[in-house]
This record gives C-alpha cells, structure tokens and sequence, in this order.
C-alpha cells in the first residue's frame, strides 16, 4: 500500500461532487470516476456486467492502490471485492456507503473479511439502521 493517497476511485459522479476540491486541490489528490469511459461499454458487453462494475475493473489497472468510495453501487462495491480476492487490487482504503435494496447489505458483508485494508462501511440498506 502506498504512503500517501494520491487518487481516490468513486462509483459514481455525484460521490465525486461531494468531496471537497479545495482540500483535495491542497493535498494534491485527484478523484476520478470511470463511468464515462468510452471502453465501458464494450467492457460491460463482453462480461456482461454493469456500467459501475466496469468502471470500477477499470480502476482498478489504473489505481490499484486508490482509496475507494462507494456511494450507489454495490455492484461495483462488489467488483472490488473481487479484485482485491484475485490480488488486482490493495486499495489504501475503502468507503463502503452503498443505498438501495439490491445486494447493498451482502456488497457491504464482502468488504469486512478484508482485515488488513483500512475501511469504513455504514450498515443497512439506507446509510445506516
């Protein structure tokens, strides 16, 4: 794992939008979220997955060592998992925030074995119960 965080991975824009660019700007960190990637959908339709586990598989050839923020997807929370089992990824860290009903509470279950990358995950299916 790297010493100083230098990127910081979203599943999607708007997480992105709620990070404060002023300090990011300061500590010379970027944030970057793949979605609009023109070889997402290629990707997508090949391994026929969705557009944030895409992106997020293309994160991780780029930034393996990023600190991850999950905000919507827990899809592309459970990609990372993946890739962090298939050695693809040692993320600096993990955000694990995902809302919703579908596979939010197991995409958060996946992040918690992970004993040795640093993490924060709100329980539940909204934010926290």
């Amino acid at each position: 794992m790297s010493e100083k965080i230098r990127t910081i991975i979203t599943d999607v824009t708007m997480v992105g939008s709620g990070i404060r660019k002023g300090a990011l700007k300061r500590l010379g960190i970027e944030t970057k979220c793949y979605l609009a990637d023109p070889h997402i959908n290629t990707l997508r339709a090949e391994k026929e997955m969705t557009r944030s586990q895409a992106g997020i598989r293309l994160a991780m050839e780029e930034h393996p060592e990023a600190l991850y923020v999950f905000g919507n997807a827990p899809t592309a929370l459970m990609e990372l998992c993946e890739g962090i089992r298939k050695g693809k990824a040692n993320p600096a860290g993990v955000i694990a925030v995902p809302v919703g009903f579908v596979n939010v509470k197991e995409s958060k279950y996946m992040v918690k074995p992970f004993t040795t990358i640093p993490k924060l995950i709100v329980e539940g299916r909204k934010g926290g119960e």
